[in-house]
């Protein structure tokens, strides 16, 4: 940010956005990095002798409805759901050679994602339905039917597509989960945490999902939001909620107005 003339900026990600905007509020805040938001925070319990009354608050506390079904997806998510994660951590590149070699293999690594951590969300094609289809739309219907029956067309090919076609391959995007965790030479699995404020989205069919408590040990937390729809592509299926939510935390009248000198917010 700095090397293109930003000189303080605000930051937002999810998924793995949200481990890059850590490192940098971790690195650049408060000076640079004022503030940040994120789909995907994380948290950790407090202790009793660090903190003290989240320690009591997080014990006594109930939690709410949303929390407890965030403890259950956040569960099913551990027990059920990380396998691809245990093998691009530790042998990626092994992996790496069989996407790049079969579209086929490539789409279904990427597929169940889509649709186990998303909210139901339709990927159907922007494309008008009163038109006759096209030879191309024609061409993937008959190639990809199984999709087709679902009503999944031209937005989950490109979703793939963006892998397959890239010049640097489907390999490329399973190196961070590598290198993160066998160098971590960012510390970002230590416990010091970012002092700048923060604020959280809260999407039911995130995958992991930690109590506020935890949220606020670990984080400067000023601003959170709750939705009934939306789930782990959140900036993908709600584009909308990202937005107001940006609006809402560092436009005007937000918790974070003003924290960039210069700039009033929207």
């Amino acid at each position: 940010m700095l090397s293109v003339g930003y000189d303080e900026y605000v930051t937002q990600g999810g998924d793995w956005g949200y481990l890059v905007t850590r490192i940098i509020a971790q690195t650049y805040g408060p000076k640079h990095s004022k503030a940040w938001h994120t789909n995907h925070s994380r948290g950790a319990p407090p202790s009793l002798t660090s903190s003290p009354l989240l320690y009591l608050a997080n014990l006594f506390t109930p939690l709410t409805e949303a929390e407890e079904k965030g403890a259950e997806r956040t569960k099913e998510t551990d027990e059920y759901d990380m396998g691809y994660f245990a093998e691009q951590t530790t042998r990626p590149q092994t992996l790496g050679y069989s996407l790049s070699h079969s579209p086929a293999g490539l789409l279904a690594w990427i597929y169940e994602k889509l649709i186990h951590w998303t909210n139901e969300y339709p990927w159907d094609d922007d494309e008008d339905k009163s038109k006759p289809p096209t030879a191309l739309r024609t061409t993937a219907d008959f190639a990809f039917s199984s999709i087709t029956r679902l009503g999944h067309h031209r937005s989950m090919l490109t979703w793939i597509s963006i892998y397959w076609f890239s010049k640097a391959g489907p390999a490329a995007s399973l190196r961070i989960y590598y290198e993160t965790i066998k160098h971590d030479e960012h510390g970002v699995r230590s416990s010091d945490a970012p002092t700048i404020p923060f604020g959280a989205s809260f999407f039911p069919k995130e995958i992991i999902r930690h109590p506020i408590t935890w949220i606020r040990n670990v984080h400067n937390l000023v601003f959170t939001s709750e939705y009934e729809r939306g789930g782990h592509f959140a900036s993908y299926e709600r584009p909308d909620a990202i937005a107001s939510d940006l609006r809402s935390m560092f436009g005007k009248e937000g918790p974070t107005h003003g924290v960039v000198k210069g700039l009033n917010g929207l």
